[in-house]
């Protein structure tokens, strides 16, 4: 969805050529400028996590009908003949034809939404219902009685006519020409007419059922003036599916106007309904399968001026440059995932728009700042929305994260396609590093439910859930991932989706997960937060026959309210030794404390958790070896062993020179238990029986000595 501002960026600048599809030239724009113009994130994301929380997101809207289409009409030649000033109020007149099916039989009034509007008059099935049989809008909400009685599974026609009055700032917006745009020298080129509705917006410039989980097919025509002198100076209108036609008629003998009619044939909620006017110049791309059997047409609506441009170096926009890589785009999501779902895509650029980039079914909304060339991300984000949120739509405003989050992952796999594993891991780390620095001590509320107020909460419904996408591929494979991920958006397509059913498809195709779907799914997107990894612990020690041992300890370190106490990961350690020697072995952690053992060709110069960024976490690397019981790491001068029978624990520490000693016993979360005191002669190996504990990984500091000891005891119960 769409692209807004996120304070923490990564920087990317690349000159590399395909052979078959052209890498663009991506640079994120400096932090001012991103400020103002709203990169590199969809627009109503938002890196401020709000308190005031709504309950209600994840609630399934549940009304006693199903709407089957919507056939809309909307006179827009008002707006279009006031003059070129921003005005308090503007209007225009439309209808709206709904069929729907009754699906509780008890239900005596049908409920719609609406807001700036007033109901003018309504039809039901051809009968004109009387002005007390139903309501103006009030809070969003309006209702009528039908007047018959009406039977399940029969199909209704309803028509309303309607008057939209507002300030063409929500909704529906209207910019004049000439106006001035930000601060810099942009202006709106042409008057400019278009919606915007995401979450539940719709209800402004249509009545409708605006909920996400109602789909049905849509008809959408658009009024607009024209001239047939003007040649190409006039209004073109764009809307979801394809025209199917363009009807001329005549107001008066001045003023004549067009019908833009569209008409979509695939199921579609209201919030990716959409209708764009202006006086735009439209070109279209072409993406052919390799099979030659798929060709999908990419109709652009821009603004003259764009078209021409022609610098790529960002200094003016260049509408055919920065839109030309959504052919490679479409390649790439097509190879991996099913193929693009709909007859054909598009973009329109407006200015002023307060988002980056808004995925309208087939055809996408972008800020014109992205015609300037650096926003190649944002235009992929938009595209792979088309499979997740389009053709799958997330089934209540809750389940957001699966349309955002498969998006944002979206955005790395496109870059994959051009740029490899490296370029993937890129984007993916860069999307970890937005998360983690927004989610300072873990405070981010869950991906799952949230608020609508904060849907689009930017560290948790874009750049964690992107990591949610990521995990189940690492934990699965590509091979398996992919071929699940295939299965889920055929199972639900052209439909909605929530979170339950996302985490059953990948019960039943890809069973037998390292960690089990309920649990990953209950840590990663029911609850909030995210692990903390360290070493506790890194013994080196020798077996008789040279081979070198090598004990670990890895704590989970998060505390956080509602955070869980223990994740369960699947993830793996990397032990380096000199001249570039490696070894990796893979984990799965179940519990706070993780003991491993792994036997090394090499001495071990470093260690590092989770190296290739399987898990979403902050973790670990150390260099050395620290915590070794081993005499070869201590001076000659003192040492200590740990001995443990069925019986008992103690301790041997022998020291050169007579000292008083002090014996402190820690749990692996560093809470002191015991401590002991003791005096040592010269030369002295002192035994000293430990105290007897619960089964666990303990350490043992050991002061007065020449050097101090530090070490780590596993204690066993028989």
């Amino acid at each position: 969805m769409i692209y807004y501002l996120l304070l923490f960026l990564s920087c990317v600048s690349l000159s590399i050529q395909a052979q078959e599809y052209r890498i663009p030239f991506i640079v994120s724009p400096a932090f001012e400028e991103s400020k103002q113009l709203g990169y590199e994130l969809c627009g109503h994301s938002n890196s401020i996590y709000k308190i005031d929380q709504k309950l209600g997101a994840q609630a399934q809207i549940v009304r006693p009908y199903d709407i089957l289409s919507y056939d809309l009409f909307m006179d827009w030649q008002k707006p279009f003949l006031t003059p070129d000033s921003v005005l308090s109020e503007y209007s225009f007149s439309g209808h709206n034809t709904i069929a729907y099916i009754l699906i509780d039989s008890l239900a005596k009034e049908i409920v719609l939404n609406g807001s700036l509007m007033t109901i003018d008059s309504i039809s039901h099935n051809g009968m004109m219902l009387t002005n007390n049989s139903y309501t103006q809008p009030n809070n969003g909400e309006w209702k009528f009685i039908p007047g018959t009685t009406l039977k399940t599974k029969d199909t209704n026609l309803v028509t309303i006519w309607y008057t939209y009055k507002g300030n063409g700032k929500k909704g529906l917006f209207v910019y004049p020409k000439g106006m001035i745009v930000g601060t810099g020298p942009n202006y709106v080129e042409e008057k400019l007419v278009y919606t915007m509705s995401e979450p539940e917006d719709a209800r402004i410039w249509m009545p409708c059922n605006d909920i996400p989980n109602d789909k049905a097919r849509s008809s959408i025509t658009v009024r607009v003036p024209y001239n047939p002198n003007d040649g190409e100076k006039n209004i073109s209108v764009a809307a979801n599916g394809n025209l199917l036609s363009l009807i001329e008629g005549p107001l008066s003998s001045n003023i004549q106007y067009r019908d833009f009619y569209f008409h979509d044939t695939t199921l579609i909620p209201t919030y990716l309904m959409v209708a764009n006017a202006s006086i735009f110049k439209v070109y279209s791309d072409w993406y052919i399968s390799e099979n030659k059997k798929d060709s999908i047409e990419i109709i652009n609506y821009v603004w003259q001026k764009d078209y021409d441009g022609t610098k790529t170096d960002g200094s003016e926009y260049n509408a055919t440059y920065s839109l030309g890589m959504t052919v490679g785009m479409m390649k790439a999501f097509t190879d991996k995932l099913v193929p693009y779902p709909f007859k054909r895509y598009g973009h329109t650029s407006v200015q002023p728009f307060s988002f980056g980039g808004m995925e309208h079914q087939t055809q996408t909304t972008i800020n014109r700042t992205w015609l300037a060339g650096k926003s190649g991300y944002g235009i992929a984000h938009e595209l792979m929305h088309q499979w997740t949120g389009d053709l799958v739509t997330c089934g209540t405003w809750g389940d957001i994260w699966l349309n955002e989050g498969g998006a944002t992952w979206g955005e790395a796999l496109w870059g994959e396609s051009w740029g490899g594993k490296t370029e993937y891991m890129n984007r993916m780390l860069a999307k970890r590093r937005d998360y983690l620095n927004i989610n300072n001590k873990n405070q981010q509320p869950p991906i799952y439910g949230i608020s609508i107020d904060i849907i689009f909460n930017y560290a948790t419904t874009y750049a964690k859930s992107s990591w949610v996408y990521h995990m189940l591929r690492t934990m699965l494979g590509d091979s398996l991932y992919y071929s699940t991920l295939k299965r889920y958006m055929n199972d639900f397509a052209y439909g909605n989706a929530v979170t339950e059913d996302i985490k059953s498809t990948f019960k039943k195709y890809a069973p037998n997960p390292k960690i089990p779907y309920d649990i990953f799914f209950d840590q990663w997107v029911m609850k909030p937060g995210h692990p903390i990894l360290q070493f506790a612990s890194l013994r080196e020690f020798k077996e008789n026959n040279g081979d070198t041992i090598i004990q670990y300890i890895i704590q989970q370190k998060q505390s956080a309210k509602n955070v869980p106490t223990v994740f369960h990961l699947p993830f793996t350690v990397s032990f380096y030794g000199d001249n570039g020697k490696k070894l990796t072995q893979d984990i799965v952690m179940t519990d706070r404390v993780f003991e491993g053992y792994v036997k090394l060709p090499f001495r071990i110069t470093k260690a590092v958790i989770d190296e290739q960024h399987d898990i979403l976490a902050e973790k670990d690397t150390v260099s050395g070896v620290f915590l070794s019981a081993e005499s070869d790491n201590i001076s000659s001068n003192c040492h200590a062993m740990i001995y443990s029978n069925a019986i008992e624990s103690r301790i041997k520490v022998y020291s050169a020179e007579s000292r008083d000693i002090k014996i402190q016993i820690y749990t692996i979360q560093g809470r002191n238990i015991s401590s002991l005191s003791e005096s040592i002669l010269s030369n002295e190996q002192k035994d000293i029986l430990l105290p007897d504990l619960q089964e666990g990984s303990y350490f043992i500091s050991i002061q007065g000595m020449a050097k101090p000891i530090l070490l780590n005891w596993h204690h066993y119960k028989q």
